[in-house]
C-alpha cells in the first residue's frame, strides 16, 4: 500500500524526497511551511499570475518562493519568462543601462 488511503496522490509523489515531513495539509489545501505547493493542475495558472507584472526572472523567483513550492519552479518560472516578449524587451533595456 502507499500510504493511508487519505493521502491525496499529489502528497505521495514527495515520499522518500526529503520534503514529504515538511507537507501539511489544510482545507484540502498541501502546505510546506508557509508555502503553498502547487500541483500540476495549478501550475500554468500561478505561473501567469506571478509573471503578470512581467518582472525580470529575478524578481519573479523571490515571488514564486515566498509563497509557493514545487520541484522545477526554478526551471518553470525561467523557461515561462523567457517566453514573454514583454520580460525579454524590460530586461534588455536594462542590461544596456
Amino acid at each position: 500500500m502507499d500510504g493511508p488511503p487519505s493521502t491525496p496522490s499529489y502528497v505521495k509523489i514527495f515520499r522518500n524526497t526529503g520534503h514529504e515531513e515538511q507537507l501539511a495539509i489544510y482545507n484540502n489545501v498541501v502546505f510546506k511551511g508557509t508555502q503553498t505547493l502547487i500541483t500540476g493542475t495549478m501550475k500554468s495558472l500561478v505561473l501567469s499570475q506571478l509573471h503578470h507584472a512581467h518582472k525580470v526572472i529575478q524578481c519573479t523567483l523571490r515571488l514564486a518562493r515566498e509563497h509557493f513550492f514545487r520541484d522545477g519552479m526554478t526551471q518553470d518560472v525561467t523557461e515561462y519568462s523567457r517566453k514573454c516578449a514583454t520580460t525579454v524587451f524590460h530586461a534588455n533595456i536594462a542590461w544596456e543601462r
